[in-house]
C-alpha cells in the first residue's frame, strides 16, 4: 500500500496526539492540526506536518485551509474529525452561562457538530474529485445511548451520528467511505478541565445527579480503555490491517467493553418495544 496522507483535528492531546504518533509509526505522512501550532511542538518533532487550524473558524477559511494542506504536503487520503470537548449538565441549567458569553448548547455545537460539517465539507470536493477518500468520525458512546446530565456533549455527537449515515449513503458511489468510532471510558484527558465542562447551578432538585456527575469526573486517570490500543485499532480499520484484514470497513464500531455492551443494551431494548408496540405503530397507514 502506497504512503497515506492523513489529516487530524484536535491534535494538542488525547486521541489526537496519538493518532498522529501511530499514523508515523506506520511510516503514513501525519498532518497534525490544532488551534494553537505550540501545542503541536512535540508532534512536529517526531515527525510530523503541522497546520493551524481551528474547526470553529468560517467555511471560507476552513476550505483556505484544507486547499493549503495539499498544496504544502500533497493529496490527503483521510481525515479524522477528531476536534471537539464535553459540556457536561442537567439539560434546565445548560442556559446559565457560568459568566460566559455564549449558549452551552451553542458553544457545544459549534466545535462538536458545526465544526465535523465544515471540515467534511472542505475536504469533500478533493475527494469527490479523486473518487477516493475515507473520512473518520469521533463520535462517542453518548452519540448511541443517552445518560442523564450529558445533553449538551452526547446530543451533539448523537448528530454526528446522523449526519454521518447520511453521509454515506450520499457519497459511497463515488468512493468515499465514511467511519464512525463510539469510544467508551478511556484513560484520556477527556476528564479534565480542558475537555470537559461541568455546568452545574447548584439546584437542589437535581442534587443527587450533580453528585453522581462529579463522580464521574473523579475517575480521570482510572478509566479501563487504553487510548493507544483504541488508536491501533482504528488504523488497522483504515488501512485494512490486523484484526481488520480482509474484512470490509464498517459504518460503525463501538469501542470498549463498556461502549459495546451499552449499546447492545440499547439494541435490545430497541427491539423489545419495536415488538411490544408494532400493531400501535403499524396501525396508521391509510
Amino acid at each position: 500500500m502506497h504512503r497515506q496522507t492523513w489529516l487530524i483535528t484536535g491534535c494538542s492531546s488525547g486521541f489526537g496526539s496519538l493518532f498522529v504518533t501511530e499514523i508515523l509509526r506506520r511510516g503514513d505522512h501525519a498532518i497534525a492540526t490544532a488551534r494553537s501550532l505550540e501545542s503541536l511542538e512535540s508532534l512536529m518533532e517526531a515527525g510530523a506536518s503541522c497546520l493551524q487550524l481551528d474547526v470553529t473558524a468560517s467555511q471560507a477559511e476552513l476550505d483556505a485551509k484544507i486547499e493549503m494542506a495539499e498544496a504544502m504536503f500533497g493529496p490527503i487520503d483521510i481525515v479524522v474529525n477528531n476536534a471537539g470537548y464535553a459540556e457536561v449538565g442537567i439539560l434546565e441549567d445548560s442556559s446559565v452561562l457560568m459568566n460566559r458569553s455564549q449558549d452551552v448548547f451553542q458553544r457545544q455545537y459549534d466545535t462538536n457538530l458545526f465544526g465535523t460539517v465544515k471540515m467534511t465539507r472542505s475536504i469533500l470536493p478533493l475527494f469527490r474529485r479523486r473518487r477516493a477518500g475515507i473520512i473518520v468520525m469521533m463520535s462517542s458512546v453518548g452519540g448511541n445511548v443517552g445518560m442523564p446530565g450529558a445533553s449538551p456533549y452526547f446530543s451533539s455527537k448523537f448528530a454526528i451520528e446522523g449526519l454521518s449515515e447520511c453521509l454515506r449513503l450520499e457519497t459511497s458511489h463515488l468512493n468515499i467511505r465514511t467511519l464512525v468510532i463510539q469510544p467508551g471510558m478511556f484513560r484520556t484527558s477527556s476528564l479534565t478541565t480542558r475537555s470537559h465542562r461541568n455546568n452545574n447551578s447548584g439546584r437542589e432538585d437535581y442534587a443527587a445527579l450533580n453528585e453522581t456527575m462529579g463522580a464521574a469526573h473523579s475517575m480521570q486517570g482510572t478509566q479501563r480503555g487504553d487510548p493507544t490500543k483504541m488508536v491501533m485499532r482504528v488504523v488497522d480499520l483504515v488501512k485494512g490491517t490486523g484484526l481488520a484484514e480482509g474484512k470490509p470497513m464498517p459504518e460503525t464500531l463501538p469501542m470498549g467493553i463498556d461502549a459495546v455492551q451499552a449499546i447492545r443494551l440499547k439494541c435490545e431494548k430497541t427491539l423489545r418495544n419495536l415488538q411490544d408496540w408494532e400493531e400501535m405503530s403499524c396501525g396508521t397507514d391509510y
